[in-house]
């Protein structure tokens, strides 16, 4: 009898954990619960631009002197450079996914204005994080973190921002796709380089 009623407290239990998840559910994590839109593309850009900014602050920070690279003030500060750096990774991760989530074709005044975005604000930002990034690298101040992921987490950020323009390519305005084109390549390049740094 025992053996019986355990059996069906465990069909019970199947049963309930096959039961349909309602509507309200929440997804954990980054994953989009709807399709994007133009305005979510661009608030995961301004996100992206603020997280390329923080670990650029953070890196400004440093001190590069010869014979400083490994002072106590810069072993302080490589827990927010590894911080940020992950940071970066989860918005790159999320604005990547988002631009994935899109199912309409994007009209061309939000067409523009995420081209506009990626080309006058999130390239230059790069651009400066990755000298920075190269700079802290080839001077040896970020050495201790390579065991940490550091290097890991740098060659995410590129997979993400590399597939940007193939995520998004389906759905620009095409007034836009060749401005989309060469931005998101020049920031796949600017972070193929900087990984090259980092593993060479």
């Amino acid at each position: 009898m025992r053996f019986s009623s355990l059996l069906a407290g465990f069909a019970a239990l199947s049963v309930s954990s096959a039961t349909p998840v309602p509507l309200s559910f929440l997804p954990f994590g980054n994953l989009p619960s709807q399709s994007s839109t133009g305005a979510s593309i661009i608030a995961n850009l301004d996100t992206l631009q603020g997280s390329i900014l923080k670990l650029t602050t953070t890196l400004n920070g440093l001190d590069y002197t010869t014979g400083n690279t490994l002072s106590v003030a810069n072993i302080l500060k490589l827990p927010a450079v590894l911080l940020n750096t992950i940071g970066l990774n989860s918005a790159s991760s999320s604005t990547l996914l988002d631009a994935k989530a899109l199912t309409l074709a994007l009209n061309s005044t939000d067409s523009t204005a995420i081209v506009n975005k990626l080309t006058n604000e999130i390239q230059p930002a790069l651009k400066t994080v990755t000298d920075l990034l190269n700079k802290a690298k080839t001077s040896g101040v970020v050495a201790s973190l390579a065991p940490l992921g550091q290097t890991d987490y740098l060659k995410l950020i590129s997979t993400n921002l590399g597939g940007l323009g193939a995520a998004l390519a389906p759905y620009i305005d095409t007034t836009s796709q060749s401005g989309l084109t060469g931005v998101t390549a020049t920031l796949s390049n600017l972070l193929k380089a900087t990984v090259n740094v980092y593993t060479s």
